[in-house]
């Protein structure tokens, strides 16, 4: 919503809440409905001292009464529809710029992220990259113990290295191995 549309719907509201405002004191100055209140005082003060026995027809000011007492209820139901009209239209303006509802509400959006994207490839994804790293750990461990059966074979058979040791250790044919793929 730009600034200016902002306070332009401010404004509005503020211009609603100020007529609100002044309604009791335009009321009070209306010589229809001050006589109106006058004589529905009257009539409330007539029939509570004399139940039954106030002069003049009573019913015809009862009647005067009401039908101001309805006018007054029409007035402050279109004022509230004016409202509400204000407020809905806001409403819709705040909605349109959110964009798209989520099917389901909010509570429903991480099911639909989730229907979104294909499980199946999610797990593929997950058993490669485990199948993967359990090659990776076999083939480490299979060739430190194939070097090392080489070096104990070698041993065996009289080939040691004695340049550490002048009885000789078997040879680490890991090391060898490495110190030559280093060298290349």
């Amino acid at each position: 919503m730009t600034p200016s549309r902002e306070a332009e719907i401010i404004a509005s509201i503020g211009a609603l809440t100020g007529q609100v405002a002044v309604l009791p004191a335009v009321l009070a100055s209306s010589p229809v409905f001050r006589s109106a209140a006058i004589s529905a005082a009257a009539v409330g003060s007539c029939q509570s001292s004399q139940p039954g026995q106030c002069p003049g027809g009573n019913s015809d000011r009862f009647n005067r009464v009401d039908g101001l007492l309805g006018g007054i209820s029409s007035a402050f139901g279109a004022l509230n529809n004016a409202v509400l009209g204000t407020i809905t239209s806001t409403l819709n303006v705040i909605n349109t710029k959110l964009g798209t509802q989520i099917v389901g509400g909010l509570s429903k959006w991480p099911s639909n992220i989730a229907d979104v994207v294909n499980r199946s490839q999610i797990l593929n994804i997950l058993t490669y990259i485990s199948t993967l790293h359990n090659a990776y750990m076999l083939s480490n461990a299979l060739t430190q113990t194939l070097f090392s059966a080489i070096g104990n074979s070698l041993a065996a058979l009289g080939i040691k290295d004695t340049s550490t040791n002048p009885d000789g250790d078997p040879l680490n044919i890991g090391k060898i191995v490495n110190d030559v793929s280093d060298d290349n």
